[in-house]
């Protein structure tokens, strides 16, 4: 079975819409920790170390990137799409 995709500007839009939500939110290096949940001590390894790894966490929000920010970058895509600004922020992002 071979799946074949087609790319769909509608969906890239909607993927870099997002995206531009966090414009200013650096970007850095994954550190994630993995416990393995061996029996007694657990293991726990770097990306760089051995063996398989299952995911990456997500780092805070930097303080620089503040509620205000993000509503502004909101407003400035709601407006490239010709929608209606928001006013204020569903609920506060800074601790999510």
């Amino acid at each position: 079975m071979q799946l074949k995709f087609k790319h769909q500007k509608f969906q890239a839009d909607a993927a870099n819409a997002v995206c531009d939500v966090f414009a200013g939110q650096p970007y850095y290096t994954p550190t994630y920790m993995i416990d393995k949940g061996s029996a007694g001590k657990p293991e726990q390894m770097t990306l760089s170390g051995e063996g398989e790894f299952t995911g990456f966490n997500n780092h805070k929000v930097v303080h620089e990137l503040s509620d205000g920010k993000i509503l502004e970058n909101l407003n400035r895509i709601q407006r490239s799409y010709q929608i209606e600004p928001s006013r204020k922020l569903e609920r506060h992002l800074m601790n999510v």
